[in-house]
């Protein structure tokens, strides 16, 4: 990048970028660089869970009152997180086969809880590196109760598995910055891996700030359908999103 202009300032650091930022045609360049303030680093989350703050959610992951055996909540974590078997339908077999009356609220409470201490001690799958991989790397909107809340989350290619999530009040660099770090932190082999994201220019910036190869291997897509140059599409977190 050269002739870069007057920084920016943004939370946590200064940003430059070139002064061909607005240029048209080939001339335009996109080039943008993040340095910390001075005496400062990037706050940089490595695990998802630890990164969940009770006032971002504005809603606690918490158990119910035990009315239940520890051998109940087994059975029906195991369904539920093993399985992937929802929670309405292991409501119906608990009372089916056992004559236990469990709403599919409290098996779905029972089911974040389960999820969050799996996540403790056995973490996300680690992925060997392999030619062709890639991350895919997506963000949504959801709400909670009136507010505004973005969810990230990252796919490996290989083994079709998630790598990183996130939870954030808004979407902004930092908060792609962590996400993308977790992955890597998770399966270090990720950073050799072509990253797959939407048109958010929060991801090519994150990518330049973790000293990711971003000019070789970030492709960014827009849209649904297979793209017969690139030969990639970025749908399938964004089909996952709909389910």
């Amino acid at each position: 990048m050269s002739n870069a202009q007057s920084a920016k300032a943004i939370p946590g650091s200064y940003r430059f970028r070139c002064n061909r930022h607005n240029a048209k045609g080939k001339r335009k360049c996109t080039h943008k660089i993040n340095i910390p303030f001075p005496g400062k680093t990037f706050n940089i989350a490595k695990d998802a869970i630890e990164a969940i703050k009770i006032d971002t959610l504005a809603i606690p992951f918490c158990w119910n009152k035990m009315d239940f055996s520890k051998e109940t909540v087994s059975i029906v974590v195991y369904m539920t997180v093993i399985h992937a078997i929802p929670a309405p339908q292991v409501a119906q077999f608990m009372r089916q086969l056992y004559n236990l009356k469990i709403s599919h609220d409290t098996v779905t409470r029972w089911t974040h809880k389960a999820a969050l201490n799996l996540h403790k001690n056995l973490g996300p799958l680690k992925v060997p590196y392999s030619r062709r991989k890639r991350l895919f790397a997506d963000e949504t909107q959801f709400r909670v109760k009136g507010q505004k809340r973005w969810v990230w989350a990252g796919k490996e290619s290989k083994f079709d598995s998630i790598q990183t999530f996130f939870i954030s009040p808004r979407r902004s660099i930092e908060y792609a910055r962590s996400t993308l770090n977790i992955a890597f932190e998770n399966s270090p082999s990720l950073r050799k891996a072509n990253v797959v994201t939407d048109g958010l220019h929060s991801y090519p910036c994150a990518l330049d700030d973790l000293q990711y190869e971003t000019e070789i291997r970030h492709i960014r897509y827009v849209g649904w359908d297979w793209d017969p140059v690139k030969k990639v599409n970025n749908n399938r977190l964004e089909r996952q999103w709909s389910d």
